[in-house]
């Protein structure tokens, strides 16, 4: 017995390493963030210096993705950072997966005119660690109003201690994709703003619309802001992650891109069905059994 008691420390190293590996990573993550932000560039630099080569970001008038990062600062310099002189952000919420190498982060943004009027916004950013440091994968910026947010910073997302399986990575991609399928038809039964608070975290966020000075955080908040205006039950909308998917090695983390897209009216003509809606939605698990919940949209 006594030696079992000192084999337990032991064992427990592992599972210590972790904790202070991934509080590490989520730190070096959300510092690295932030001193961007605190850099007051001018949006072209600001730009430059966030996305990935490969980024991947939603433009919702075109009814696409932005695939490159000189696609998408061409994308984002006519539309919502076109009469920007500088921005600045700051986040409030980060999370990393266990393995260190996919994260997110999510903020308020300040964009300063060339006319010296302000103009305030959230954004959503999922980011891969690279050889040179991380950058952001998949960015979406939307505009807020003028009141200033709070800035409260909202509770980081803990990974799991250990890999939750030893999937391939063409099995954990498509179990994400099935989870994204599985909300879409989920909603089709009990209705989008059901859907939503079932299959969120409890500490999930959205960004909200325009109208949303804060970010709004939790599954059933959620669900009740995107639930306005729709039936009881089944959904004007449906949606699959039909564009990418990425999940972290260790399985806990991940992002799927896809089209949101309406149905048709009771008459049916599709030709007045609007544009499908490009999105991108980050998902997390901390238990394989319980499978995956988003995490952040």
């Amino acid at each position: 017995m006594f030696r079992l008691f000192r084999l337990v420390p032991l064992l427990l190293l592992p599972l210590l390493a972790h904790a202070k590996s991934d509080t590490e990573a989520a730190a070096t993550l959300f510092q690295h963030d932030q001193t961007l932000g605190q850099q007051n560039l001018s949006p072209e630099a600001a730009m430059d210096a966030l996305l990935a080569d490969a980024v991947m970001v939603p433009l919702r008038r075109a009814g696409s993705f932005a695939k490159s990062k000189s696609e998408a600062m061409q994308a984002l310099m006519a539309g919502p950072l076109a009469e920007g002189r500088s921005i600045r952000w700051q986040p409030v919420r980060v999370g990393v997966s266990a393995d260190g190498k996919r994260g997110f982060t999510a903020g308020y943004q300040t964009i300063t005119k060339s006319d010296g009027t302000d103009a305030r916004g959230k954004y959503l950013a999922y980011w891969q660690r690279q050889k040179d440091g991380w950058a952001a994968f998949a960015y979406r910026m939307i505009p807020a109003p003028a009141d200033a947010p709070l800035l409260q910073r909202l509770p980081d997302f803990s990974a799991p201690a250990v890999a939750l399986d030893g999937a391939s990575a063409s099995l954990r991609l498509a179990s994400l994709r099935a989870a994204e399928q599985a909300f879409s038809d989920r909603a089709q039964v009990v209705g989008l703003g059901p859907a939503f608070t079932e299959f969120g975290r409890d500490d999930a966020l959205n960004l909200g619309g325009p109208a949303n000075v804060e970010i709004v955080v939790g599954a059933k908040a959620i669900g009740t802001l995107v639930g306005g205006g729709e039936p009881a039950t089944g959904s004007s909308v449906y949606w699959a992650a039909d564009a990418a998917v990425d999940v972290a090695d260790s399985g806990d983390l991940g992002v799927t891109f896809g089209f949101i897209r309406i149905h048709p009216g009771a008459e049916g003509d599709v030709s007045k069905i609007p544009p499908p809606i490009p999105f991108f939605t980050v998902w997390a698990r901390t238990d394989a059994a319980q499978g995956w919940r988003y995490i952040a949209e």
